[in-house]
């Protein structure tokens, strides 16, 4: 049973059929839509649905595709909270982070404020919302106007409309922690193409692939409120994503490709200062201080990290990363958090940092905490970066 408002379309009236002979057409249809009611009705019995968050204009049949896809993100969702959670158990982020990151996630479907149920409860509200959605349709269908919210008796039947977002959206407050996991891109900096670069650079090799863009277009993606592509493929060449995170390579060497004369002139300096040349170390120390204090105010940092040398080696065998956080890694020690392109997915790879000799050197290691896999940073320094919008991708 149900009430209804005056104002709100009549009911679909139950549909009397002669014995062998098929329904009118407007009979069948009523009679769809009447079932279509009682499912509405079972659904939504005793359960307290979704609040609305946003009025644009969407049709009903946009609303139905709407909440199937609320359907099938529901579970992720509560994928991504589980792993939240894991790493606030583990000490790897505060439970303030994790707590915003969800937030974010939830951002599209539920109110700031929202405190999320079991995902049974969750996925018995988006049924609701999805069922009332269908016979919604079929009523606008056969009507031209959409029927008005119905209060059940044994339930709330209202199920406000829930609009997506815009691409890109409208307004725009990045949470307030990145985590590789979530805001990184979900395959590996594995590209087999060749770079080619104005005389006198080195053409970028396959081996380097597009670090640099990567690392780039990920705070792209944070800064724009815009979701990350969600493939786990690495994108062909010719393709948007493929051309966009090429484009954000050849921007993250800076003008005039400054930055590939950088990674030269630091490759093929010692490592310490050999009498009036300072080594890699000391040239990294006010580069360290530099990338402390923008993590310090939030701000997020491109590097470039020196792997090799001294000697006349390729300088694509370097690397460039996201610095994202700060931590203590002991006594004297700093862990610089960074996404790296190379490792999709792990929340826990750090640049490991000690100021030596009074402060007038850095020695560094890149380490994956999860494995312990250690690799000697001879260097690194901070690379330009301007948010570009990213391209909006499934």
């Amino acid at each position: 049973m149900y009430l209804s408002d005056a104002s709100t379309e009549s009911d679909p009236q139950t549909t009397r059929q002669r014995p062998g002979r098929p329904l009118p057409y407007r009979e069948a249809v009523e009679l769809t839509e009447r079932k279509l009611f009682d499912e509405y009705t079972r659904a939504c019995a005793g359960v307290r649905v979704l609040e609305q968050l946003r009025r644009e204009a969407m049709s009903p049949q946009e609303r139905v595709r709407f909440w199937e896809k609320v359907l099938d993100w529901l579970p992720k969702l509560f994928e991504i909270k589980r792993t939240l959670d894991e790493k606030v158990r583990a000490r790897q982020i505060s439970p303030e982070d994790a707590r915003a990151t969800l937030v974010w996630q939830m951002r599209h479907v539920f109110p700031p404020d929202y405190a999320l149920g079991s995902l049974e409860s969750e996925l018995a509200a988006a049924r609701c919302a999805l069922s009332k959605a269908r016979w919604q349709f079929m009523v606008w269908q056969r009507t031209g106007r959409v029927p008005g919210e119905r209060r059940l008796l044994h339930g709330l039947a209202a199920v406000p409309t829930t609009l997506p977002v815009p691409c890109p959206p409208l307004t725009c407050t990045p949470p307030s922690a990145l985590l590789p996991s979530i805001h990184g891109f979900k395959f590996p900096n594995s590209f087999s193409v060749t770079v080619p670069l104005p005389r006198p650079f080195p053409p970028i090799s396959p081996g380097f692939g597009l670090c640099g863009g990567m690392a780039s277009a990920a705070l792209d993606y944070f800064l724009s409120c815009i979701p990350i592509p969600s493939t786990t493929a690495i994108p062909p060449a010719g393709t948007i994503l493929f051309n966009y995170l090429l484009r954000r390579q050849l921007d993250s060497l800076g003008p005039l490709f400054n930055m590939v004369r950088q990674f030269m002139a630091w490759t093929n300096r010692p490592d310490t200062k050999f009498g009036p040349i300072d080594g890699v170390q000391e040239l990294t120390m006010p580069e360290f201080s530099s990338t402390i204090s923008s993590l310090s105010t939030g701000k997020m940092v491109v590097l470039g990290l020196v792997f090799v040398g001294p000697a006349a080696v390729s300088i694509w065998l370097n690397h460039q990363v996201l610095a994202y956080g700060v931590s203590s890694g002991g006594p004297g020690v700093t862990n610089i958090k960074i996404y790296d392109p190379n490792y999709p997915g792990d929340d826990a790879v750090v640049i490991r940092c000690e100021l030596l000799s009074a402060a007038s050197r850095v020695r560094c290691s890149h380490v994956r905490l999860s494995s312990g896999a250690t690799k000697t940073v001879r260097g690194f320094f901070r690379m330009p970066y301007s948010v570009v919008r990213p391209p909006c991708l499934p």
